[in-house]
């Protein structure tokens, strides 16, 4: 359950063309649900089942790292609830067919398909995420179960309730990794690298190719998984402040832009 006025929410592919879903619920009566609407970037659907009220919605929180959670689901058809905790946050997962998923949180609890859809929730009973366990490309961070992070979650809701779709936040970079060094340290900081598509918001704000983002708002940003996953979590239009180190270290103001379709 997403809202308290009938707007539920499961794995994208899970809907797989369908208008319309049989859903159970936890008391156990069974209701139609219409899908109200699909994220392919984030496997996220939206349903919709005629109902007044589905009774207290949970709260939705940021996971931080190494956080406990369980994980809420349903494998062989009987509810379950597995313990672990949170190992990475804000990280990017390829599909073997090369699409990709972002904003992802990554858990130490073993990955079992009939989990996705179901909820994850931190210690304090909100909930921090929503299970995907897509058979992602054999990396280091695939050993367990993955989830869309619960500000990703709600961003994406919201839209699909709002008009059935979803504009992702878009910057208007190519992003690669940099490397800085701090003073005479030999330790290393990895930071996203641009190049800076022509019109496009970043470039309209006045980045150039080569700049370095460190920090997107309040965000230091460790990896290209951690500026990409940001983005997931704001909206078209809205304004953001970039640390960018150039010769200097400066503050720049970015309205972002729509993802054009395709990307």
């Amino acid at each position: 359950m997403y809202r308290q006025d009938g707007y539920l929410l499961t794995t994208g592919r899970f809907v797989d063309g369908a208008e319309q879903l049989v859903v159970t619920l936890t008391d156990g009566p069974r209701r139609l649900a219409s899908v109200v609407g699909v994220d392919e970037h984030a496997d996220l659907a939206v349903l919709a089942i005629d109902i007044a009220d589905l009774g207290v919605a949970a709260d939705w929180s940021r996971p931080s790292l190494g956080s406990s959670i369980s994980l809420v689901g349903r494998p062989g058809n009987k509810s379950s609830i597995v313990s672990g905790s949170v190992r990475a946050v804000s990280v990017r997962e390829r599909l073997p067919a090369g699409t990709a998923i972002d904003g992802l949180i990554l858990t130490d609890v073993p990955a079992m398909a009939e989990m996705s859809g179901g909820a994850v929730v931190g210690d304090d009973g909100s909930v921090v995420g929503l299970v995907n366990t897509m058979p992602f490309e054999e990396t280091a961070h695939s050993t367990g179960a993955g989830a869309v992070a619960a500000p990703v979650v709600e961003v994406i809701a919201e839209q699909i309730i709002a008009d059935g779709t979803v504009r992702h936040a878009y910057l208007g970079v190519e992003i690669s990794c940099a490397q800085l060094r701090r003073g005479q340290e030999v330790r290393s900081w990895w930071r996203s690298r641009l190049g800076v598509e022509p019109a496009g918001p970043a470039s309209l704000a006045g980045l150039d190719a080569g700049d370095v983002i460190t920090a997107i708002g309040s965000t230091e940003v460790a990896s290209v998984a951690t500026l990409v996953g940001s983005l997931r979590e704001r909206r078209p239009g809205e304004l953001v402040t970039l640390r960018v180190h150039r010769e200097n270290v400066e503050q720049v103001r970015v309205r972002l832009g729509s993802m054009p379709s395709g990307e």
